[in-house]
């Protein structure tokens, strides 16, 4: 629905396959150590295999602070399949710049 997060990956289609095709610096993807490249095959135990990227995504988002498990092939381990509970969270915004005249500002 909206409001619904992810959790800082870009997912796109190769060969047949989800593939994460980007990885968020700084996201709970990149803290968990997915590498780009890497071979999606299930999202919370669903097979991905026929599905496109748009039904893949709506898999993989859902509300913030929620778990998702991705069985993912890394690109580089050959074809074993590991699972990784990932929590998906929000991209917050930038904090807004302290208002002039703040008690915060140097002096």
């Amino acid at each position: 629905g909206p409001g619904d997060v992810g959790i800082g990956v870009v997912l796109a289609a190769q060969g047949g396959k989800i593939v994460v095709s980007l990885v968020e610096s700084g996201s709970n993807a990149f803290r968990a150590r997915i590498p780009p490249g890497s071979v999606l095959h299930t999202i919370d135990g669903s097979f991905l295999s026929g599905l496109s990227v748009e039904q893949a995504n709506n898999l993989l988002y859902g509300a913030p602070h929620t778990a998702v498990v991705l069985g993912i092939q890394h690109p580089s381990r050959g074809a074993g399949i590991s699972d990784v509970a990932i929590i998906r969270a929000g991209s917050p915004p930038r904090p807004p710049p302290p208002p002039p005249g703040s008690t915060d500002a140097a002096h």
